[in-house]
């Protein structure tokens, strides 16, 4: 079984998806993708993982933020 991961690291102010690649457990690189460009490869990968059974794909997003405020701590 092959696997491809794109695993979204964040988001910058203006959309930018900072996203990590990972082909069969290996590091393949980073992409600086659009929101368009990252939904047309999710599309593209989807798609193209279900016309092949060898193949798994999984996109991964950044967890939310999560703020912890002390009201004691001032």
């Amino acid at each position: 079984m092959h696997t491809i991961k794109l695993d979204v690291q964040s988001y910058t102010t203006s959309g930018v998806a900072h996203t990590n690649l990972f082909i069969n457990g290996e590091d393949a690189g980073v992409l600086y993708l659009s929101k368009d460009e990252l939904e047309t490869l999710n599309k593209v990968l989807t798609d193209g993982a279900k016309q092949h059974d060898d193949v798994m794909f999984t996109q991964i997003e950044p967890a939310d933020e999560e703020f912890e405020y002390d009201a004691f701590d001032d």
